[in-house]
């Protein structure tokens, strides 16, 4: 089972086995640079992308202007997509429309993240695209109000029907045209990544993620599927409509990180194109529950890898494989030594040992209130964690923690991984079953409709 990169090899007896749920594997797309173009030259649902750019780049336009800009907003350094590969035809595009590489500026959407390193942006946009434009190339990041110095400059531009602000990074809000790239992505809080959610959370100020990620009730249409009822999902989407995203590029990866479709054009219609894929990979049903669910949560990261957020993946896509009562072993691995929750060098790394300690069983009452007072974007992540801890227990293992790391929360700490499953056995018996999800923490999502389950609608509360 890959964690953080690195294998771990797990004993289980094969009578015990109930399923192992791994997503559908897609092979990558031949001759991906030529798909990619072909997907940027026939866009779905608006002009071409040179067309677009010449009846707006220098004239007044939704977000006031002219600016004689073009912003690209391009997901973080921890996400598996490679803008070295997206770049090229949509460069193309730019140039042919008259647009010089001085009118193009390129924002890292960060949201609450912290910002890439040297290595990263290299990492995402090649050593060429890097050197061309390293000038105009930014990080936007949105971490909370203790950290206000840190804050990227935004600029208001509306409100949703949810009154949730739409306050888009300065650069992009100063555009004349406002290009997202991105990957469309299982999510288990807004249904899907990518799309405009480059703009909530990716680009936007903290107080639009703070309460974008506490819309309430958080019912069982909050998480990975269908987003048409997921309050947080259309919030984002009519953020795009609000913020004038003129076009996108998106693709979906399969577990190996590798591109398998391709969608350009209106920032709603092209991102949807994507979702039958999506699902067929990622979504799984008619998973019966099991005694012991075992779960990756952070298969492919290494130096991004953070134990407050990914572990919400791994638990919130794979509760529904696991018993009430039953024990949910989550496998992860610290990657920084100093601060073993957090992302390695986040300088916002207290809001992830702070999120940590408030996961815990609590009536649900209690635990209503305590998010609805809890003013950081964490709040979805504390009370989806916390309410299935009322139903299950969650055992965290893997290198690289401490007790203390997770003392006053409701997780259970056990190193080596071998001795969490014998744990999960002597407390279930020698014939517990077991749900295996080598991939649950990133790619895996349990669906709610096909699965048989006494965990009634995800424990979401009134």
């Amino acid at each position: 089972m890959p964690v953080g990169g690195k294998d771990e090899v797990i004993n289980i007896p094969k009578k015990n086995i109930n399923e192992i749920i791994m997503p559908l594997s897609k092979p990558d797309l031949p001759n991906v640079e030529e798909k990619i173009r072909e997907a940027v030259m026939n866009p779905i649902g608006t002009k071409r992308l040179s067309e677009i750019v010449k009846e707006k780049f220098g004239k007044p336009g939704k977000r006031g202007g002219p600016y004689n800009k073009v912003a690209i907003a391009a997901d973080s350094f921890n996400r598996p997509t490679k803008h070295y590969l997206l770049f090229p035809p949509v460069l193309e595009e730019l140039e042919k429309a008259g647009v010089k590489d001085e009118d193009i500026v390129i924002i890292e959407g960060c949201g609450v993240h912290r910002g890439a390193r040297p290595d990263e942006w290299e990492r995402k946009w090649g050593k060429e695209f890097r050197a061309r434009f390293k000038d105009r190339m930014y990080s936007h990041t949105g971490p909370p109000q203790e950290y206000a110095k840190l804050h990227s400059p935004v600029k208001h531009i509306g409100f949703t029907n949810h009154n949730c602000p739409v306050d888009i990074n300065k650069y992009a809000a100063e555009s004349d045209v406002l290009i997202l790239f991105g990957q469309i992505s299982m999510n288990t809080s807004f249904a899907y990544g990518g799309g405009a959610k480059m703009i909530l959370p990716g680009i936007t100020g903290y107080e639009s993620i703070v309460l974008s990620h506490s819309l309430t009730p958080p019912d069982k249409r909050r998480g990975g599927g269908d987003w048409h009822e997921n309050s947080a999902r259309v919030d984002t989407n009519e953020m795009g409509d609000l913020a004038g995203v003129d076009f996108i590029v998106n693709v979906a990866h399969n577990l190996h990180g590798d591109i398998v479709e391709v969608a350009a054009g209106h920032h709603l219609e092209a991102w949807e194109s994507l979702i039958p894929i999506c699902n067929e990979m990622y979504i799984r049903s008619t998973i019966n529950p099991a005694d012991i669910y075992i779960s990756s949560a952070s298969p492919r990261h290494t130096l991004s890898g953070a134990f407050a957020t990914d572990h919400g993946w791994a638990i919130g896509g794979g509760h529904r494989a696991t018993k009430t009562g039953g024990t949910m072993i989550i496998a992860h691995r610290a990657v920084w030594p100093e601060h073993p929750i957090a992302h390695y060098g986040c300088p916002y790394f207290k809001v992830c040992e702070d999120m940590i300690k408030m996961m815990k069983p609590r009536p649900i009452e209690e635990l209503v209130k305590v998010c609805y007072y809890q003013r950081r974007w964490e709040s979805t992540i504390i009370f989806r964690a916390s309410s299935i801890m009322n139903e299950k227990e969650v055992v965290v293992t893997g290198e690289g923690y401490r007790d203390e790391d997770f003392e006053g929360s409701g997780f259970r700490y056990i190193p080596a991984i071998d001795d969490a499953i014998a744990y999960a056995f002597d407390k279930h018996g020698k014939d517990a079953t077991v749900n295996v999800s080598p991939y649950g923490g990133r790619f895996t999502h349990v669906s709610a409709d096909d699965c048989h389950t006494d965990f009634a609608d995800d424990v979401m509360g009134p």
